[in-house]
């Protein structure tokens, strides 16, 4: 699959996405749909997020990154914006219970923060792996 026709059924899939929310978000009562409701809520709208913020993403780092294959560039953004959806998603839920404080916003922001600094050096250590192993 070219890099062209991989945004565009990514911009296709994000629309769906947005669609399948709008559709929850005005067919489901919340106060009568109970648990399930509520899952199909944050589930779409965690869709929609993830794929809206991986197509600008990537967009975003195919303009500013010119150094790096475009493989990588998708996965990376592919995985922050998995990242940044999760924020968004658990930020809602702290905030639904009355339980998003300044230092939760912080500890999440943080703990997000490794784990992405915790993918960079993987990624990292296997490109520098690779190249002492070809005798580079």
């Amino acid at each position: 699959m070219t890099l062209g026709k991989y945004i565009f059924s990514m911009i296709f899939v994000s629309a769906i996405c947005w669609g399948c929310w709008i559709v929850v978000l005005y067919m489901i009562d919340p106060f009568n749909a109970g648990v399930l409701g509520f899952v199909f809520f944050y589930l779409t709208f965690a869709f929609a997020l993830t794929s809206s913020f991986s197509v600008f993403g990537l967009v975003f780092r195919l303009w500013f990154v010119k150094n790096q294959l475009a493989v990588k560039q998708v996965a990376t953004a592919l995985r922050q914006g998995i990242w940044f959806a999760l924020l968004v998603i658990v930020s809602l839920i702290l905030f639904s219970h009355s339980l998003l404080f300044w230092w939760n916003g912080l500890l999440l922001i943080a703990i997000l923060a490794m784990l992405e600094f915790f993918f960079l050096s993987k990624d990292h250590r296997d490109h520098v792996s690779s190249f002492d192993s070809n005798g580079y």
